[in-house]
């Protein structure tokens, strides 16, 4: 079989006449579910350029119709989408002239066995990053669970908690 919408050759169905392989099928599925994304790939002449007048005449009527569910012309719908591109495009080279693209690198320490923060290590970490163009963003305790031991009366109470540092540092606007 011949598809009459690209010119392939291969297995296929027939729908309203017009036969079709799999992957059109699938694009036409999604077109009748109103996607703008098929109502633009069937309005480019280049993607029909192997479709018989058939064809072209079946897409354009089911075309019509989505667009008139929607109220709205071919022409407005174009420039939506424009305008929302646009938009998007603004807004990312305003969040990257003004504030930046940021990378994190988050870091655990565990507390020493009797609950104390390990002074040492935490400070080692915090210079190497420093070291390396990063700034502490966020840092907090999380608690792991507590243990108490009791012998002879004596008892220890300690908490095993992790300490979680967040580290930020800006990207080059030119790596983006």
């Amino acid at each position: 079989m011949i598809c009459e919408i690209c010119g392939n050759i291969g297995k296929g169905r027939m729908i309203s006449g017009i036969q079709m392989c799999e992957d059109c099928f699938g694009k036409l599925s999604k077109l009748r579910n109103s996607n703008k994304e098929m109502i633009h790939y069937f309005k480019k002449s280049e993607n029909l350029k192997n479709a018989t007048d058939k064809a072209k005449d079946y897409l354009n009527d089911v075309i019509d119709r989505k667009l008139s569910e929607l109220g709205v012309t071919y022409e407005q719908l174009l420039g939506e989408e424009n305008r929302l591109i646009a938009e998007e495009h603004n807004k990312q080279s305003y969040a990257l002239n003004t504030v930046g693209l940021y990378e994190y690198d988050i870091v655990t320490i565990l507390n020493k066995e009797h609950g104390l923060v390990d002074k040492e290590q935490m400070n080692r970490i915090l210079q190497e990053h420093a070291a390396n163009g990063w700034r502490l963003h966020t840092i907090y305790s999380n608690e792991l669970g507590k243990s108490a031991i009791s012998l002879l009366g004596l008892g220890i109470n300690s908490t095993a908690c992790e300490d979680v540092l967040i580290f930020e540092r800006k990207l080059k606007n030119d790596n983006v």
